[in-house]
């Protein structure tokens, strides 16, 4: 897997996604970003969060609606060069 460059803006961290953690709720806790969670499978919402750029691929679909500019963070990884996460 390639390199994403993922800016967290409220956190003012940026970080590269190399695949090494399964999805970006664990590359947002490796790299000391503080995100709500509740079930890590999916099923809660709580670890919604709006992006701005880029886009996101999810790894199994979720039984939360989301709109266009969100994503959970425990069943998705980046799609792309790079990807702005407002956490």
């Amino acid at each position: 897997m390639s390199e994403t460059v993922v800016r967290f803006n409220q956190s003012n961290i940026i970080a590269k996604f190399n695949g090494e953690q399964a999805n970006l709720l664990e590359f947002a806790e490796a790299n000391n970003i503080e995100v709500s969670f509740g079930c890590r499978i999916g099923a809660c919402g709580s670890c919604k969060v709006c992006f701005s750029e880029g886009k996101v691929k999810p790894l199994y679909r979720s039984g939360v609606d989301l709109d266009n500019d969100e994503v959970l963070l425990c069943c998705s990884v980046p799609d792309g060069q790079e990807l702005v996460l407002e956490c």
